[in-house]
């Protein structure tokens, strides 16, 4: 009996102990700001999950004994015991490796420990992560307080939100690219960028008033190193597939829940035995590709650097894409007291999206359309077929003839650039002048040859129709800069500002 009682006491403290749980929380910045893409892994193990955009974290199987390790590029980690909590909320704060860093601020640099507003940084390494398309999407998951919400298009600019929802009617923040605003980042390659700061608070963007209301993303360029010239190539490919489907009826359900309706189509038998399914018809793998080749070189008084690449994009629904052509050079040259330099960046790219029917996108018209159809018929004019009549479904278009009969395209080119010189007075007193252009040119056209989809035409064109745009524009940007910066005792930092700048827009 007593052995009988031991076993039993020892089963039920060994289930206490085994007992697994699920551990969830918040991990936030000194300063209150959830951080999302923290690392939380059980010690010791492999087993963890990253924070989401919000900063909320949920991992499963964790018992009393496990310790969660945080960890953060640029913070200082933490060890935490579990114990019996199932909720616990973290902050995390910045490493004193971190504090010396220089990061960028309006019209200028400045070590990390002296700057007192809300600063994110996210440098080459942290950009050249994930096989982007944009840059703005490089961010996406590295700084905190900002969300990027993709399109999901090929070759598209997500939109950016800084501390959420800013300006009424406008909330995208002011970009600016080695000192020229720019309306967005699409035309950069992320491979050429050396580093990005986003300016968060008042404090941080008062030197572009109104316009930095909503954040301000400070982008700088790759530059030559010193030494002997560098020729760099790198090459990558991927894949990219919709995952998740609608669960539609074939023809067979379709048909018994049309015959239950009493709105069973008035067809040739034939037909019934196609069995469509449009989504598979609308979506493909899409393939990417990304070929690079730069060269750097420096020396004391100059540098040089130039870039040159090519990517494809295949967008995840058939006949999208995005093709673009980048190239950049860099060079800076120092004369005694004087530098001067530029910067200069060309961007051509041909892009061709998802294309509407009926004011209604593709995959509307996919979980609409009757899986007996047949996509192609090539006794009517464009070779599609489409419904006839209202057991067809009339109000749902063919989606293979939307988006693959027209002829479509639309075609960018960006010019981004700089000439600047600096030209040091004295000891920590250095004017600076700049002049900046942003300069685009975007085409579109598109031809649709005429169409019947079926002999009612309910879906049709009589005639062929061509429709073409254009629009460019561009803006110089005139900055003349007077700055001071002195360091008193090694603790006592003070640094002047007077500055003019002319915006022209043509």
């Amino acid at each position: 009996m007593k052995i009988a009682i031991i076993a039993l006491v020892m089963i039920c403290t060994q289930s206490l102990f085994s007992q697994s749980k699920t551990v969830s929380g918040t991990v936030k910045d000194a300063m209150g700001e959830l951080l999302p893409g923290v690392s939380v892994v059980v010690n010791g193990t492999q087993k963890g999950v990253q924070t989401d955009f919000d900063g909320l974290f949920k991992i499963e199987n964790i018992s009393p004994t496990d310790e969660l390790v945080f960890a953060y590029i640029g913070m200082t980690g933490q060890t935490i015991l579990v114990g019996d909590r199932t909720n616990i909320d973290v902050v995390l704060t910045a490493s004193l490796e971190s504090l010396d860093e220089i990061v960028v601020v309006a019209y200028g640099k400045q070590s990390r420990k002296t700057v007192t507003g809300a600063i994110a940084t996210v440098d080459a390494a942290e950009m050249a992560a994930l096989p982007v398309t944009n840059a703005e999407q490089a961010l996406q998951g590295r700084a905190a307080g900002v969300t990027i919400v993709n399109s999901g298009a090929p070759g598209s600019s997500p939109q950016v939100l800084i501390r959420g929802l800013g300006t009424f009617g406008n909330s995208s923040p002011l970009y600016v690219i080695d000192g020229v605003i720019v309306g967005n980042l699409s035309g950069i390659s992320p491979s050429d960028i050396e580093n990005v700061s986003i300016l968060k608070d008042a404090s941080t963007t008062a030197l572009y008033g109104a316009r930095g209301s909503n954040g301000v993303v400070l982008v700088t360029t790759k530059t030559g190193k010193t030494g002997r010239g560098k020729l760099n190539f790198s090459a990558y490919t991927g894949a990219q597939v919709v995952t998740k489907r609608y669960n539609l009826m074939n023809t067979t359900q379709y048909l018994q829940f049309a015959a239950n309706n009493d709105v069973f189509p008035d067809r040739p038998a034939a037909i019934f035995e196609n069995n469509t399914d449009w989504q598979d018809e609308i979506f493909q793998v899409g393939l990417i590709q990304d070929y690079k080749l730069d060269y750097s070189k420096g020396t004391e008084n100059s540098t040089q650097f130039f870039s040159a690449e090519y990517l494809k994009q295949e967008g995840t629904i058939i006949n999208t894409g995005f093709d673009r052509y980048s190239f950049r050079a860099n060079s800076s040259y120092t004369t005694g007291k004087f530098k001067f330099g530029q910067t200069m960046s060309i961007s051509l790219s041909k892009s061709k999206g998802e294309q509407m029917g009926g004011g209604r996108t593709l995959i509307t018209h996919a979980i609409k359309s009757v899986p007996f159809l047949p996509v192609y018929n090539p006794n009517n004019p464009g070779g599609f077929q489409g419904p006839s009549n209202a057991g067809d479904d009339q109000d749902a278009e063919n989606p293979v003839r939307i988006q693959t009969l027209p002829t479509f395209s639309t075609n960018n080119l960006g010019i981004i650039g700089s000439l600047y010189g600096e030209y040091n007075i004295l000891e920590g007193l250095k004017f600076r002048t700049q002049i900046g252009l942003d300069y685009f040119n975007s085409r579109n056209s598109t031809f649709v040859p005429s169409f019947s989809d079926d002999p009612s035409n309910t879906h049709s064109q009589d005639f062929a129709s061509y429709n073409a745009d254009a629009s460019w524009g561009q803006a110089l940007v005139f900055t003349n800069s007077l700055n001071y910066v002195k360091t008193f005792a090694e603790k006592h930092n003070v640094e002047f500002l007077a500055l003019a700048e002319k915006n022209r827009k043509y």
